[in-house]
């Protein structure tokens, strides 16, 4: 429906954290909304194209990593 939010949890070394982005939400606000957790998570963000964001650890080492669960896809083609 028109009101559901696309919901992912992002992890890293530091911790996770669920971001919920609504109908409209551009890359870049979802990009920025990401990287205000960059300390917190160990992670940052960037934009890819016009549509896309890469998410990489901030760390090097087997101890940094990203993972990314799909919570609500809200019928976002390609979510899962």
């Amino acid at each position: 429906t028109a009101n559901q939010l696309f919901t992912i949890e992002i992890a890293g070394a530091n911790g996770s954290r669920e971001f919920s982005f609504s109908n409209g939400t551009t890359v870049a606000q979802a990009v920025t909304a990401i990287n205000s957790f960059k300390d917190v998570l160990g992670i940052s963000a960037a934009t890819v194209s016009t549509s896309g964001i890469e998410i990489r650890s901030t760390e090097y080492g087997s101890d940094n990593f990203v993972g990314i669960k799909v919570i609500e896809s809200a019928g976002v083609s390609g979510a899962n």
